[in-house]
């Protein structure tokens, strides 16, 4: 079951958006405080097939009974995300308070390393933290063959019907054949 709910609201002066993309995620805690005490106080259910009437329901039964904005569908959502963000950025454009936004990863990502002469505390890392900005670059350096896979840090937020958090598995081979040369 996915679909987004755009949350809008005023946090000491700063404009604060914040989604949530499917069921496990709006299942937190922290969404229904929030909207209970008045920091977001938009909620605007987006999807696809908005007219979903029972989703509505359930949604706005767990936000508290608050209305859903449904004037926005998906695509016109990230462009005015898109145009907000260009506003921000712009010197010919006076906002009378810039928006804050948050760029970063929906899920938090590891990578995990299996091979000789790899310890414990090397074999697994933070690639990206949840809701932080993606890293340009990594750099690993081994001499031996080694297996790598890709994970999603948390198995709890992602979407139901995901059967592992893990996404990518790679085996590097050839380096110590290399490496002996």
């Amino acid at each position: 079951m996915h679909y987004l709910i755009w949350c809008v609201g005023l946090v000491g002066g700063i404009n604060v958006r914040s989604s949530y993309h499917s069921e496990s995620e709006i299942s937190t805690p922290y969404l229904p405080v929030a909207v209970q005490q008045g920091i977001f106080e938009h909620p605007q259910y987006l999807r696809a097939s908005s007219h979903d009437a029972g989703r509505a329901a359930k949604l706005q039964e767990f936000l508290g009974k608050k209305d859903l904005d449904r004037h926005l569908d998906s695509d016109e959502a990230l462009v005015l995300g898109a145009a907000l963000h260009a506003a921000n950025l712009s010197d010919g454009i006076k906002l009378i308070r810039k928006l804050g936004m948050v760029d970063g990863s929906s899920y938090g990502v590891v990578i995990e390393l299996d091979g000789p002469d790899l310890s414990k505390d090397e074999s697994t890392r933070q690639l990206v933290q949840r809701m932080k900005n993606y890293l340009m670059s990594k750099y690993v350096t081994h001499n031996k063959d080694f297996e790598v896979s890709l994970a999603y840090d948390s198995e709890e937020i992602l979407p139901p019907g995901v059967p592992s958090p893990i996404f990518a598995q790679y085996s590097v081979s050839g380096l110590t054949d290399a490496s002996e040369k």
